[in-house]
């Protein structure tokens, strides 16, 4: 069976989607043998559920190694002796390009991953980071001497397309068994990072409005000038049933810029698994969306479009429904696994 190891960046959502959860669907299916790893001297562990991840397996066996620890090539030739497939999600370390020259020397194909534009991202200190002179300089070396780059969406793949021309678009699915369809007293709501601040520069003033009729409830970003009930934030491992009908109608605002139109549309995915209505931004990752099938997409119209799905649990009930059918269906991860195996 033909062996493939995922380097992790993180143990977020973008380490989740990207990396952990296609390894362990590939392991499920049999598809292939597939590790994910913290550190390119180790081909990591072989994941078989979630808690290699969510208890911090990987991450700890990351610190076991070492920021500093380095193997020699015979060592990291005999620990890649099997692998075809190495996967870089995002690496930041300068040795991670002398990793990648090493594995394709030695006939691996070598893919570098990105979910997210090199430039553009709106928090400073997060652009400072990863968005670097320095880090741009490593990111784009390895993907022009990658065997080729994985990305979200077509848009994202343009930006990468003058670095590598073997672009393969695998877009961010999701594990269907992972979420429960609840419901939840009437209410609007919004789960994401801070990061999303500044996609509110433009409902702000609607919810504040609708607060003083319906409940408005946030969880992870806690908004200063928008009176509503802070629900707290959760676990990566915790997410999917906190976010199980916590609101009844689910906001996704978005910025339109470019640095937006290379997002996904996971909100819309995870909102509507949890049994939650989706309005999102017409825009970019959102126009998936079938605009009054599966979820409403909004152009300055938040108002009229909350206010119609708040007075009109039928709608919700049938917006919901589409969108479960038309995700397991086309997003599910037991489907679209498939895509990432082609990689081998």
């Amino acid at each position: 069976m033909k062996k493939i190891v995922f380097l992790m960046a993180d143990a977020w959502a973008c380490g989740l989607y990207r990396c952990y959860m296609p390894a362990l669907w590939m392991n499920k299916l049999g598809l292939a043998d597939a590790y994910c790893s913290f550190h390119g001297a180790r081909i990591g562990m072989k994941p078989t559920d979630y808690s290699l991840l969510f208890n911090q397996g990987l991450e700890n066996q990351a610190g076991l190694i070492g920021n500093g620890y380095f193997v020699s090539e015979e060592e990291l030739f005999a620990e890649y002796a099997g692998v075809d497939v190495v996967v870089c999600q995002r690496q930041e370390r300068e040795i991670a390009l002398s990793h990648l020259r090493f594995m394709k020397a030695h006939g691996k194909r070598v893919y570098c991953e990105f979910d997210d534009s090199l430039t553009g991202h709106p928090i400073k200190a997060t652009a400072k980071h990863w968005q670097s002179p320095e880090k741009v300089k490593l990111y784009t070396q390895m993907c022009e001497e990658a065997t080729g780059v994985i990305v979200t969406n077509e848009v994202l793949g343009n930006e990468f397309r003058r670095l590598n021309s073997n672009i393969l678009v695998l877009p961010n699915s999701i594990d269907c068994t992972q979420y429960r369809d609840g419901r939840a007293d009437l209410s609007i709501g919004y789960a994401g990072s801070p990061g999303h601040k500044r996609d509110f520069k433009y409902i702000s003033y609607t919810l504040t409005k609708l607060a003083r009729k319906y409940a408005v409830k946030f969880m992870g970003y806690k908004p200063d000038d928008i009176k509503a009930e802070y629900i707290g934030s959760a676990k990566i491992s915790d997410y999917p049933s906190k976010l199980s009908g916590a609101f009844s109608v689910g906001v996704a605002p978005l910025i339109r810029d470019d640095f937006s139109d290379k997002k996904s549309n996971i909100k819309w995915l995870e909102y509507s698994l949890s049994g939650i209505a989706t309005i999102a931004e017409d825009f970019g990752p959102y126009q998936c969306i079938k605009h009054g099938e599966d979820g409403y997409l909004a152009n300055r119209n938040w108002d009229e479009l909350i206010e119609h799905l708040m007075t009109n649990e039928s709608e919700r009930e049938r917006i919901v429904r589409n969108a479960q059918e038309r995700i397991r269906k086309e997003y599910s991860i037991e489907n679209t696994v498939y895509n990432w195996a082609n990689l081998l």
